[in-house]
């Protein structure tokens, strides 16, 4: 366990003995662990709309982790969001992981298909641990878009009824 601990030697052979006092401090390991709560590196969102994932962050070391900060890497004109983007410390063990929700949002002109999304945490000032989660994003197209497809062929559909009903064939 990470601590500072003292340490008395007694050493005897001659006819007295010598004892020496020593201060022994274990930094511990710093390591930390980030993924999904469900461990699927996979997330689906609406172009225009949000959508959350819960992320999982772990202290895998044995000492104490300060100030773990959360940053992403969306593509191009995405928002991607944390409800806690600094979690001032974490203690190690499996127990002790903290669930952080990100929420992503496409922009509205967001084209349907798939996006990589590099999220990584990181402790310290110094970055004494280090881990990265890679999401690959699905965007579907916003069900307006679907809603106006169907608007239009209605009014062709219609149109070309009327052209045909009105002259018909001469």
């Amino acid at each position: 366990m990470a601590g500072t601990y003292d340490i008395k030697i007694l050493a005897q052979g001659g006819p007295e003995p010598v004892e020496l006092d020593l201060t022994v401090e274990i930094t511990g390991s710093y390591s930390l662990s980030l993924n999904t709560s469900d461990q699927r590196l996979n997330a689906s969102a609406t172009a225009g709309g949000k959508s959350t994932i819960d992320l999982v962050v772990t202290n895998t070391g044995s000492a104490p982790l300060a100030n773990v900060r959360l940053v992403a890497t969306p593509p191009r004109n995405w928002e991607i969001t944390f409800d806690q983007e600094t979690i001032p410390q974490i203690e190690p063990g499996v127990d002790n992981a903290v669930t952080v929700t990100a929420t992503i949002e496409p922009p509205s002109n967001a084209v349907a298909g798939d996006y990589q999304l590099t999220i990584r945490a990181t402790s310290g000032e110094d970055s004494t641990a280090t881990d990265t989660v890679e999401l690959r994003t699905t965007v579907d197209t916003s069900p307006i878009g679907l809603v106006i497809g169907i608007g239009i062929l209605i009014v062709v559909a219609a149109g070309l009824f009327y052209v045909f009903q009105r002259y018909g064939r001469r």
